[in-house]
């Protein structure tokens, strides 16, 4: 049991981290930079970002069934 907390608290504390850079990279000026000069990059850059979005709401909803099925018991 104690092990399965720590472990849930490394994963909660990695996502916050991805989110964090996630911020950062869309706030930052590089966007910007390469999407007037470099378009194709920039599209990319977009979509990874997209996807790391899209893992990071996964990853959220799994956690939260985690919870819950461990309430349940």
């Amino acid at each position: 049991m104690k092990y399965e907390y720590k472990l849930k608290q490394q994963i909660f504390k990695e996502l916050k981290k991805l989110e964090r850079e996630i911020e950062e990279i869309e706030n930052s000026k590089i966007l910007e930079y390469y999407s007037t000069n470099y378009i194709d990059l920039h599209t990319s850059t977009k979509k990874i970002i997209n996807w790391y979005k899209k893992m990071l709401k996964i990853f959220k909803k799994l956690l939260g069934e985690i919870n819950e099925k461990r309430k349940s018991k």
